[in-house]
């Protein structure tokens, strides 16, 4: 059972987008359709406007990590990153998406590897701290580097249960180095 409101649905997904701007034009209509089902197909005024499609793209992304399809969001996330001129902001949501995406498929270089380029961007980003210094700590490597990006997470955002749960883990790591 889903909300009413769900774009997801027991086949796969459809995500639509309205394209009035052609409607304008000579009343011709084009359809972009993205799904995640090979069953999903459905007529809609929806456009192709290049903005509104990359952000669908991302949004399908985000639909096939929810739904646990590792690999089809790893796919999805890496159509999105072959866009021209995507902004540096949409790049680093998406590549948080992606590594998070690896890891959860058992990618654990290639997510680590994303999350370093993520992290060369901005050091002091508390996320990105945090996910990173997590990623090292749970694999038992860089323990002193994991251990400073999890406390500039923590210092950052003191009440975030996330930031403070890495913290344990990652002195659960050091302890059993030990």
């Amino acid at each position: 059972i889903a909300a009413p409101f769900a774009i997801i649905g027991s086949i796969g997904v459809v995500a639509q987008m309205p394209n009035f701007h052609r409607l304008l034009r000579k009343h011709d209509i084009d359809v972009e359709l993205l799904t995640s089902g090979e069953y999903k197909r459905t007529l809609t005024l929806f456009p192709n406007d290049a903005e509104n499609v990359l952000k669908v793209q991302f949004m399908l992304a985000g639909v096939y990590s929810q739904q646990s399809q590792w690999q089809k969001a790893i796919d999805q996330y890496q159509v999105v990153l072959k866009v021209e001129g995507i902004t540096d902001d949409i790049t680093r949501r998406v590549k948080l998406g992606l590594s998070n995406a690896y890891v959860q498929n058992g990618d654990m270089p290639s997510g680590e590897k994303i999350l370093e380029e993520v992290y060369e961007l901005d050091p002091t980003e508390p996320g990105v701290n945090n996910d990173l210094g997590y990623l090292y700590a749970d694999q038992g490597k860089n323990l002193e580097k994991a251990e400073k990006m999890i406390r500039i997470a923590v210092a950052a955002q003191p009440d975030n249960p996330a930031y403070l749960d890495s913290l344990v883990q990652q002195s659960a790591g050091i302890i059993a180095q030990i």
